[in-house]
């Protein structure tokens, strides 16, 4: 969950985060609420995903999306993993989108 902040990176976070806007807010499809590098723990330093899909009813961030390119998914994969297996912010699952190919990946 560190810095990346090439262009090519932020562009595909923000599309991503531009089409799940759209399906919450104006399309009704989907249920979570989509947050750009949003802080998991508003009192103190946490990580901040890519994106992250907050339940605005339980107050909650059950998804999270790492945004990387082909060649990081591995590593991505593997911080994503240890993130979700600390049970630390309740999370039920992850994913890791590669913008190169376009293509998304269950952590």
């Amino acid at each position: 969950m560190g810095v990346n902040a090439s262009r090519p990176h932020q562009r595909a976070i923000s599309k991503l985060n531009t089409e799940l806007g759209m399906r919450y807010y104006k399309l009704y499809a989907i249920a979570l609420e989509p947050f750009p590098k949003m802080m998991l723990d508003e009192d103190k330093t946490s990580p901040t995903p890519d994106i992250s899909l907050y339940d605005n009813v339980l107050e909650n961030t059950p998804v999270i999306i790492e945004v990387t390119k082909t060649g990081m998914v591995q590593t991505d994969m593997k911080k994503g993993r240890e993130i979700i297996d600390s049970h630390d912010y309740g999370f039920v699952e992850g994913f890791v989108y590669d913008y190169k190919l376009s293509t998304s990946f269950l952590i």
